[in-house]
């Protein structure tokens, strides 16, 4: 994937350390790449682990399938939902108590996938402006109050609404105490890119509690680089009030998406199999 160039920026803040992660894997042999950010809570366990071993295990089920005779594969979709369950399980394996969120966006082809457990969120750049294409897992979602109350759990309101009066999230990787209503499972969006999709950006919620979408979509427009546009999103981050971790990565497709047949970009499905029924 030559074609995508990108950038990173990353920043403690104002906090004692650094808990988050973040990944971004090109693969020329397997022609995808794949960009993600996992903000850690209580401790950086949980997200190193995660920035560690979820691409490979994407990785390892995308050769998997192309080992495959013909006939049915996997979609990413399907192999990024697996390598959620999967990084979940090693956390937890490893003795790990702590948790994170994870943000992961996928290119392969005209074919994109954005997924997320947590609040680590996906944008990309249409004519339009910068589109969400993720959705924050707080408690107090209708859907994942519905999901947590049905598994006997409770969603409390302190400062803000917490799982059992504690943690802020809904769905994230590990956080081993607060299962089963803190599930890993991420909600997964399927499209087909167009030449309108100049750039993405996967930060972390340091990133979105300071700037808005078109704030930070207007900051990798008037960039000159997407390393220079991932710097200057993480400073304006904690510059307008943020006082967490900042992570930020900007993926530049500009490049990439001159060889679409499309021009404008189609989101074909939304799949979630932690939303109840």
């Amino acid at each position: 994937m030559k074609d995508i160039a990108y950038g990173i920026s990353e920043d403690i803040g104002w906090r004692s350390r650094m808990e988050n992660a973040h990944a971004v894997v090109c693969s020329e042999e397997q022609n995808f790449c794949l960009a993600a950010v996992f903000d850690g809570h209580l401790d950086p366990r949980a997200a190193q682990a995660a920035a560690e071993v979820l691409p490979r295990f994407v990785e390892g089920s995308c050769l998997d399938e192309s080992e495959k005779p013909e006939g049915p594969r996997r979609s990413y979709g399907e192999m990024i939902n697996q390598a959620c369950l999967k990084t979940d399980e090693y956390i937890i394996k490893k003795g790990i108590r702590s948790g994170t969120t994870a943000g992961v966006l996928v290119i392969a082809g005209e074919e994109f996938w954005a997924a997320n457990s947590g609040d680590t969120r996906v944008i990309i750049e249409s004519d339009a402006g910068g589109v969400v294409l993720t959705q924050d897992h707080r408690p107090d979602l209708p859907a994942e109050r519905a999901r947590i109350e049905s598994q006997g759990g409770r969603v409390i309101e302190l400062d803000v609404p917490r799982v059992e009066g504690d943690l802020a999230l809904s769905r994230a990787l590990g956080d081993v105490y607060f299962k089963p209503y803190v599930t890993p499972l991420p909600r997964i969006v399927y499209g087909l890119l167009g030449r309108e999709n100049r750039f993405a950006v996967v930060a972390c919620d340091g990133v979105w509690v300071s700037l808005s979408t078109e704030e930070a979509c207007s900051i990798v427009r008037n960039a000159p680089t997407p390393q220079k546009a991932a710097e200057l999103i993480q400073q304006e981050a904690f510059w307008g009030g943020s006082d967490d971790n900042i992570s930020v990565i900007v993926l530049d497709l500009e490049k990439y998406i001159g060889q679409l047949p499309r021009e404008k970009m189609s989101i074909l499905n939304i799949t979630d199999t932690a939303a109840p029924d």
